[in-house]
């Protein structure tokens, strides 16, 4: 079975807090981190349990602000009460020479800036963690990094790859997410996105991996990863690689090694009553928060089993037959999110052009997406135009 190496950022952490202690910093102090992250959280439940006297976490962001949402505690941990505060509560403290910031953010020099106009002592506001700077101290010697456009080409080229698989194997597969959204509003990838989506009904789902297992389909180029064919894999759904490149992705706290890929995501059908729905959405919940404890305390759970995960997943999506279901959808353990649609919407697919060839989407694109993103075809704020991923790719 394959293997995906991952490097676990969490003993980092720890130490770097357990360094700073032993140098008596935060001796008589208040701490507080500025950047509503989760290695700010993470560090804020170590901290307690070490009885640091840590005050709150602050944030600029007013949808960040108050107490940290039950759905994020059950994420990560729980084992410490925290509010996310507006930075200006520094300017109403006393006694600011006791007080110190640690940054959790990329922003630092524009944070510290404010926090001394705040009548922070410089010397007291230090740069602790940013998930790209993390990625950025990897260095990989004697290999070409993989620019933004040349990446999304290679992931292109796997998107039309997968268009060949399903075509010879009569498997459906529509774009999804913010591919769906490109191939309705920009004919293409949106400009500042840089990954691609699809679905695929769960029966069809399973025999794609079917047919990458018994090697049927697959080259030396491509090949698909997911729990029962790669060990120590992370994401929930498939994925399809390009064995030729490597990437460095974050996945707070582990930093992943993968190739350039296309995510796969399963369709299932759920159940039409409010009340079993709400019964079927408590259990993916229940799954995702074991699994994301996982995740955070990577190697700190050796009883849990990526192998058992996919079983687990097997059964949800095929609880409900999907083609006897008047309601089907997927979920994404990314967001901590599900999304659900009529049958109606899925049960023909349409030709939408994306870059330079068609692809299948949902003929009720326009209700997936409404529920998705409401005014789909309005462009977000200049601000909200950016990648949320945060990786970096090399040619092997």
């Amino acid at each position: 079975m394959e293997k995906m190496n991952v490097i676990n950022t969490l003993p980092a952490l720890f130490e770097k807090i357990d360094k700073l202690e032993s140098e008596g910093l935060f001796s008589g102090k208040r701490v507080y981190l500025w950047g509503m992250q989760k290695a700010a959280y993470i560090a804020s439940q170590y901290m307690a349990e070490k009885e640091i006297n840590i005050i709150a976490i602050l944030d600029s962001n007013p949808e960040q602000q108050g107490e940290i949402s039950a759905k994020f505690k059950s994420r990560y941990a729980e084992k410490a009460e925290m509010y996310v505060k507006s930075p200006e509560v520094l300017k109403t403290l006393e006694n600011k020479e006791n007080i110190i910031i640690l940054v959790f953010s990329k922003a630092f020099s524009a944070i510290k800036e404010t926090a001394v106009s705040y009548g922070i002592i410089p010397e007291l506001c230090i740069k602790f963690y940013s998930t790209q700077d993390n990625l950025n101290s990897f260095h990989v010697e004697n290999k070409t990094l993989i620019q933004m456009d040349e990446r999304k080409k290679i992931q292109y080229d796997l998107l039309k790859y997968l268009k060949g698989v399903c075509e010879r194997n009569q498997l459906r597969f529509y774009l999804a997410a913010g591919t769906l959204l490109g191939a309705v509003r920009h004919q293409g990838y949106i400009p500042w996105d840089d990954d691609i989506d699809v679905y695929m009904p769960w029966k069809d789902y399973t025999k794609l991996i079917e047919l990458f297992e018994s090697k049927r389909e697959g080259t030396p180029q491509h090949s698909l990863l997911y729990h029962g064919i790669c060990e120590n894999f992370t994401w929930v759904y498939a994925k399809l690689q390009d064995n030729r490149t490597i990437s460095y992705g974050v996945r707070y706290p582990l930093i992943c090694e993968i190739g350039v890929n296309i995510d796969i995501f399963p369709m299932g059908g759920f159940p039409d009553e409010p009340l079993k729905q709400a019964e079927k959405k408590e259990e993916i919940y229940a799954f995702l928060g074991k699994w994301k404890k996982h995740l955070t305390y990577f190697n700190y759970n050796p009883d849990f089993e990526f192998r058992n995960a996919a079983e687990h997943i097997e059964h949800i999506f095929s609880e409900y037959d999907y083609d006897s279901c008047k309601t089907v959808g997927y979920f994404i353990n990314a967001c901590w999110d599900w999304e659900l649609n009529s049958y109606s919407s899925y049960s023909k697919a349409v030709g939408l052009k994306f870059e330079d060839d068609v692809f299948p989407a949902p003929a009720g694109y326009n209700e997936v997406l409404k529920n998705r993103y409401d005014e789909y075809m309005k462009l977000p704020p200049e601000c909200q135009r950016k990648s949320p991923h945060a990786y970096k790719s090399y040619w092997r």
